[in-house]
């Protein structure tokens, strides 16, 4: 998962940059790359909760494990939900506003997602170990 999810963040904020620098249709094919793998990353770390109680209560696993399991998730998950959501507002900014406010806003969504997708990069490593840790 970790493998698949580097090659799909470089070309995405290569798309927000893009956006940046070539206008409207770049910015949404951007917004929509990026938006889309933050959503898989946060299904990724909503579907680990799950996966890590059934296992805990079958085999009698401490709390602690689970409650690392759920803390790392909780942590991780906010950098998902806004990456996606500022990686589609230069397109939203670009209809609305002009080519400076999309500039603007295409700036704050590449340095924002650069942070985004090192946290989730390590959340996703951390969950492996974690679940690896709990089967």
């Amino acid at each position: 998962m970790i493998r698949w999810f580097l090659i799909l963040a470089v070309p995405g904020c290569g798309a927000l940059l893009a956006g940046w620098v070539v206008g409207l249709r770049a910015a949404l094919v951007g917004g929509v790359l990026v938006g889309g793998l933050h959503l898989l990353v946060w299904a990724c770390l909503a579907a680990t909760g799950r996966r890590a109680r059934e296992p805990g209560r079958a085999r009698r696993l401490s709390d602690r494990l689970v409650a690392r399991i759920e803390r790392n998730r909780r942590r991780a998950s906010p950098f998902a939900l806004v990456g996606g959501l500022l990686a589609l507002t230069p397109a939203g900014v670009a209809v609305v506003g002009g080519p400076e406010w999309q500039a603007a806003t295409s700036a704050m969504a590449i340095g924002f997602n650069v942070g985004a997708f090192a946290v989730e990069a390590l959340a996703i490593a951390g969950q492996s170990r974690l679940l690896a840790e709990a089967q």
